[in-house]
């Protein structure tokens, strides 16, 4: 770090900021927290505000800016969106004691991870700090929300570890990962995708140390009881997660209670590209929850309702009795108007409890939060009575067992909190008058000592003559007396000058100074007294912390089930019929997609059917763009999603035997950073659904094999048509423009042929967004083309290609462009021979051809060999 000065405040800055250099320090002094040097400039430019400089016993001034520290929240929360780190340094000791400069020292470090301010993070949004470790076949991961004190920690083992690690890490979003080792971002795993990364000394992600520090954090002797046997990795990252908390908070991070382990199998896996695809929580656009499935389905009215609602999505089950459970308790719900809008209401009086706790437990929390934390206590009685009277939910029933009222904590905030405190602790008047004795006496003789001063200026008044005096204050000099020009001449002898003025003079006496004295030491104490009784407050709300947390939990989940339920109720869906896996079925009456549905005019929407019995494995989808081919297979796989997460479906009937796995292939995209095509992408993908998928998963897809030439594409998409329907045997739809795979159905007993209709009219077509069963012999490109607005001239150029294509079956050339126009037909079709003069070969090639004993490949390499010798015959004829 350069040299930034020598004075003796410098030189504390210096040292200081040498122990945080991956940090932007804020420096207090007086009322700024100060920023110099690089600092500075940095900050000076990220937040926008002026850069000036100080003078610090060198030839130039040190680059300097500041922000009042009343307002720092607001200026830290930008940095920390940025990405960067804030190092908070505060005066320890009283100036007014200091000998020499006061002393200071780094309270707390805010990070992405470990952000707990309300201000700095969105209520609706989980905000993970991460920390991963492992090598090729083996990974640990742990993560936890520190503004709530969630702490989960997981392994993954095999040879497709890394790939579920990397579906793990999209799904949670982390703000901040932890990482073994010295180095740079260079050095972070290429399937992180993290704005910020940290790397802490490889020793603690050692076993032993990190095994070490989770023992004594939770205080328990083995970590047997949170499941971890056997789990190095995962302990080694959650231990890490722990000391990182340790050393940036400067205070043991009390809000985790507890390390729970889990298993990724044991939920409906969704990979990043399906998550991504079906834009369960966030759109593919915009990335952003509005338009989102997780924004239709949102009905909560807490903020932790609406974090666990996005967990219930993200990570959906494939435990059928837990599903049945969640199911039943909705379906009471949606049975129960009254006592559900009587939830809603008292819901929305619930604060966001999870994040104000741990607020409490590091004294962060201010007096406007704990009249939040009343107010919430006051409706839980009436929750837990609600939740009495529901019948026929297991679930409901539990969750009123588990909800604690808190009774306590409630008597305590009544009796010790102003009903309308100041938002800032410092400005006093947060304890209530009678909680404390200490406090009404010294608010009394405040109030008095004022009385006295305000009585002294009216004698003095009296005395004196002069009818303009008044009483003042200011912090440097205290109370005065202060008199105009125009009336100097009548101030008395015992008047003691303080201060000139340009209109004025200031005065003292011996009386006011000691009613100053009076007022002042007793405002001086009674801050000081309110502050103590306040910790004490917090101190003995935190003592409930757990049983906060766990309140909280079931409110979480009441708030779920309700929203559910009013989902269900609003918009006419059914309880789906569940079944084992092994029973392999899919069926559904009147499927509608959640989303679309709500964006369409009117909210008309057309439902259609699907019928996967045991026996099909494969529906292939044709017909026209925007006949709704793509919307049909994506509410398949929603209401899947939907259903194991314990939601009522969009259908009047659905019956689903649980999946294992949902894939979802859509659309087109391209990975230039990794330098991937837009078709080497498309394999990828496909690659991870052919190696992955089982009969009991669900694969949709959108068309596969467009990104290359059309014969490779329709040779890519027919064999894994066939891998899908007679290797893996999965349950799958697939939406394609080749035609041509529509023939599969005649080979293949568990391949179905479905087609969206359209009626026509003339040139125009009608898209009636139904699905039916059979092949479709068209795409209309055309006519989608003209109502997309197209010049004239392009569509009618494009229907002459086509006509020609269809009727001259061109010879050999796959460049449509090298279509002749239609007046320079004449001249080019003599020499083409009749489709009914070629062939005699290929006749003969195809009687002789064991159709019955004959496997996909030679019947791919038949085919070829029947498209030369047909070109051969072609030629022949053109040369005769």
């Amino acid at each position: 770090m350069p040299m930034l000065g020598k004075t003796p405040m410098m030189r504390q800055y210096q040292e200081i900021k040498a122990r945080y250099p991956d940090t932007i320090l804020f420096f207090r002094l007086g009322d700024f927290y100060e920023m110099f040097g690089p600092d500075a400039e940095l900050a000076s430019r990220e937040l926008e505000i002026t850069l000036t400089g100080r003078d610090a016993g060198l030839e130039a001034r040190v680059p300097m800016c500041g922000v009042p520290y009343h307002a720092a929240d607001n200026y830290i929360a930008r940095l920390i969106q940025k990405g960067y780190k804030v190092a908070i340094c505060e005066q320890i000791e009283d100036p007014r004691s200091a000998r020499g400069i006061v002393r200071r020292e780094v309270t707390r470090v805010i990070t992405p991870g470990t952000v707990v301010e309300s201000q700095m993070i969105a209520a609706q949004y989980s905000n993970y700090l991460a920390a991963v470790t492992g090598r090729q076949y083996a990974w640990g991961l742990a993560y936890c929300d520190v503004s709530t004190g969630d702490f989960y920690a997981a392994e993954f083992t095999g040879p497709d570890a890394e790939n579920r690690l990397k579906d793990e890490l999209f799904r949670l979003s982390p703000s901040e990962v932890l990482l073994p080792g010295e180095g740079i971002k260079d050095k972070t795993p290429a399937f992180i995708n993290c704005p910020a990364a940290t790397y802490l000394e490889k020793g603690v992600f050692s076993f032993r140390r990190a095994s070490q520090i989770l023992l004594e954090h939770f205080g328990v002797l083995s970590l047997e009881s949170f499941g971890c046997t056997g789990l190095t990795l995962a302990v080694a990252c959650a231990g890490a997660i722990i000391f990182y908390l340790q050393e940036t908070q400067k205070a043991s991070p009390r809000q985790i209670k507890t390390l729970k382990q889990y298993s990724p199998d044991l939920y409906l896996l969704i990979d990043s590209t399906t998550f991504r695809n079906l834009e369960l929580t966030r759109t593919m656009r915009f990335n952003e929850k509005k338009g989102s499935l997780l924004e239709i389905m949102d009905k909560t009215k807490t903020a932790p309702g609406s974090r666990l609602l996005r967990q219930w999505l993200e990570k959906p089950l494939t435990d059928k009795n837990v599903l049945e459970e969640r199911l039943s308790a909705v379906e009471v719900l949606t049975k129960q108007w009254s006592q559900r809008q009587t939830l809603r209401k008292l819901l929305e009086e619930i604060y966001d409890l999870e994040r104000l706790m741990t607020r409490i437990l590091y004294n962060r929390a201010g007096p406007r939060e704990l009249v939040s934390l009343r107010n919430s206590l006051a409706v839980l009685p009436q929750i837990k009575n609600v939740l009495g009277s529901l019948e026929g939910s297991a679930y409901l029933k539990r969750l009123h067992g588990e909800l604690e009222t808190l009774d306590e904590a409630y008597r305590l905030l009544a009796r010790a909190i102003e009903e309308d405190p100041p938002y800032n602790l410092n400005n006093g008047g947060v304890i209530r008058q009678g909680y404390d004795p200490q406090i009404d006496d010294l608010r009394s003789s405040s109030r008095h000592g004022k009385e006295w001063i305000a009585r002294l200026e009216s004698e003095e008044k009296e005395k004196t003559g002069i009818k303009s005096l008044k009483v003042g204050f200011n912090k440097v000099f205290g109370y005065y007396f202060e008199v105009t020009k125009a009336n100097l001449s009548l101030v008395p002898e015992y008047f003691q000058r303080k201060q000139t003025l340009a209109n004025g003079e200031r005065y003292v006496t011996k009386e006011l100074l000691e009613l100053e004295n009076q007022v002042l030491g007793a405002e001086e104490k009674l801050l000081a007294r309110e502050l103590e009784v306040y910790n004490q407050v917090l101190a003995e709300i935190g003592a409930a912390a757990e049983t906060l947390q766990k309140t909280t939990q079931v409110l979480a989940q009441v708030d779920v089930l309700q929203s559910m339920a009013e989902l269900a109720v609003q918009n006419d869906y059914v309880r789906p019929s569940l079944l084992d896996k092994e029973e392999n079925r899919l069926f559904f009456r009147e499927l509608r997609h959640p989303v679309v549905e709500k964006l369409s005019a009117n909210n008309y929407f057309v439902p259609n059917d699907l019928q996967f019995a045991g026996d099909t494995s494969l529906c292939i989808i044709t017909g026209p763009n925007m006949g709704g081919k793509s919307t049909y297979i994506r509410s398949v796989a929603l209401a899947v999603v939907m259903a194991q997460a314990g939601s009522f479906v969009p259908a009047k009937e659905a019956v689903i035997s649980l999946r294992d796995r949902v894939f979802a292939r859509v659309g087109a995209s391209d990975d230039l950073g990794s330098g991937q095509s837009t078709f080497m992408v498309e394999m990828n993908e496909v690659a991870n659904i052919l190696r992955n998928a089982t009969p009991y998963s669900l694969v949709i897809l959108d068309e596969v094999g467009r990104g290359t030439s059309t014969y490779d594409g329709l040779s890519m998409a027919w064999a894994v048509s066939e891998y899908l329907a007679t290797v893996l045997k999965t349950k799958t739809l697939f939406a394609t423009h080749y035609h041509e795979l529509t023939r599969l159905e005649e080979s293949y007993p568990s391949i179905k042929n479905l087609s969206a209709s359209v009626r026509e009219k003339g040139e125009e077509i009608i898209f009636l967004h139904k699905i039916v069963e059979g092949p479709a012999d068209r795409s209309y490109g055309i006519q989608v083309g003209r109502l997309a607005g197209l010049p004239p001239e392009v569509i009618g150029r494009a229907e002459d290609v086509l006509n020609n294509m269809e009727r001259r079956h061109i010879d050999g050339q796959d460049n449509p462009a090298a279509v002749t126009r239609p007046e320079q037909d004449k001249e080019k079709t003599a020499g083409f021979v009749p489709e009914d003069a070629a062939g005699s070969e290929c006749l003969a090639f195809l009687e002789k051809m064991d159709l019955l004993n004959i496997t996909p490949l030679e019947a791919l390499n038949k085919l070829y060999q029947l498209q030369e010798m047909l070109k051969k015959e072609r030629r022949g004829g053109v040369e005769k």
